[in-house]
C-alpha cells in the first residue's frame, strides 16, 4: 500500500484487529483452532484486509474473545491536548543518581536506557522529550504537568519556569 493512500473505515479497522491478534501470537489458523471454528481463518482474514465488514455484534464477540474492550479498535475520539510543556525539561543526572528514594528508581533505568539509546553521554543533564514524559507520567499514573511538578520538587528536574 502507498503512503499517500488513503484508508478505508474497514480497512483501518482491520489493521487494528491485526494487530491485537499478532499481539496475542496468534495466527489465523490459530485463532481458528482456539475458537473451535467459530471464528474461521478466511473470514477473519477478510476483516483484517478491509474486505468484509464485521458487523458490530461480531466485533463485538471477536473483542470478548480477544479479551480486550470494543473501544480497542476504535481510534480515541477526544483530540489530543496539546502539552503544557513550552521547553524540554530537564533531567538532572548527578541529583538522580543521589537520589535514594525508591520512587525515582524507575527513572535511573529509563533514564540510563535514554542515554544508551541517544548515546548521550555528558553525564550531567538529559533533556526530557515530550514522548519520554508522555510515557514516564503514564506509567506514574500522572498528568505530564504533575509528574514534572513531582521530579522539580525531588530536585531531579529543572524546567526555565522552575528556575525563576
Amino acid at each position: 500500500m502507498e503512503e499517500s493512500e488513503v484508508l478505508t473505515p474497514a480497512q483501518e479497522l482491520g489493521i487494528r484487529l491485526r494487530e491485537v491478534r499478532k499481539q496475542q501470537k496468534l495466527s489465523l489458523n490459530d485463532l481458528e483452532e482456539r475458537s473451535s471454528g467459530r471464528w474461521k481463518s478466511v473470514v477473519v482474514g477478510s476483516y483484517e484486509r478491509g474486505d468484509r465488514s464485521i458487523t458490530a455484534v461480531n466485533l463485538e464477540r471477536l473483542a470478548a474473545f480477544y479479551g480486550v474492550p470494543v473501544s480497542e479498535f476504535f481510534p480515541d475520539p477526544t483530540p489530543a491536548k496539546p502539552s503544557s510543556v513550552p521547553v524540554r525539561p530537564l533531567l538532572d543526572l548527578t541529583a538522580l543518581r543521589a537520589s535514594t528514594a525508591t520512587t525515582v528508581m524507575p527513572l535511573k533505568r529509563f533514564a540510563l536506557g535514554i542515554e544508551r539509546a541517544r548515546g548521550d553521554w555528558n553525564g550531567q543533564v538529559l533533556s526530557m522529550r515530550r514522548s519520554d514524559l508522555a510515557l514516564l507520567s503514564m506509567l506514574a499514573a500522572m498528568s505530564p504537568q504533575d509528574y514534572i511538578s513531582a521530579c522539580v520538587s525531588l530536585g531531579i528536574m529543572h524546567t526555565p519556569k522552575s528556575d525563576r
